[in-house]
């Protein structure tokens, strides 16, 4: 840096450099990209998070898979609890209204009728597994896992290049 100067434009090749002094020995320089080089920058900013957003995904998908029952049992215990908050919920808001509106006790009462035998359902019905269904669920998380991972993603330029 020669003198005392706040801020100095150059030209290197096609590429305008700009520096400029922010203390007695410290400088910013601004290098601007060509117009293809900031095209190819901004799109692999949007693909890196493209990947990253689907990574997310991802997890949260992989969360509530964890989340799900593992056994027969734990599905039953599930919908049972689900199964029961339902209709106690629908048959609250059938009777006791602010607006002034509600059903009639007839009907409230072919609800609890209606609440119960779905519960004996849910509690005595046969639970089938299928293990397909599971198998297919994994192949696909994994295979969008491996498609959102940045590593596999390289690999594939790569080859993609080799070809």
């Amino acid at each position: 840096a020669e003198g005392v100067w706040k801020q100095r434009k150059l030209t290197v090749g096609a590429r305008l450099i700009k520096v400029a002094r922010t203390s007695k020995s410290h400088f910013r320089v601004l290098a601007e990209y060509l117009p293809e080089e900031k095209e190819q920058y901004e799109l692999a900013i949007k693909k890196e998070q493209g990947l990253r957003e689907a990574k997310e995904q991802l997890d949260d998908e992989e969360r509530d898979l964890a989340r799900l029952p593992k056994t027969a049992e734990a599905f039953k215990a599930e919908l049972l609890y689900i199964g029961t908050l339902i209709p106690d919920a629908v048959i609250r808001g059938m009777s006791h209204s602010k607006s002034g509106f509600r059903f009639d006790e007839n009907t409230i009462v072919e609800m609890k009728r209606l609440s119960a035998e779905m519960e004996f359902c849910l509690q005595h019905g046969r639970i089938v597994f299928d293990p397909a269904v599971q198998a297919d669920t994994f192949a696909r998380l994994t295979a969008a896992r491996a498609k959102a991972d940045p590593d596999f993603q390289k690999l594939l330029a790569r080859l993609t290049d080799l070809s």
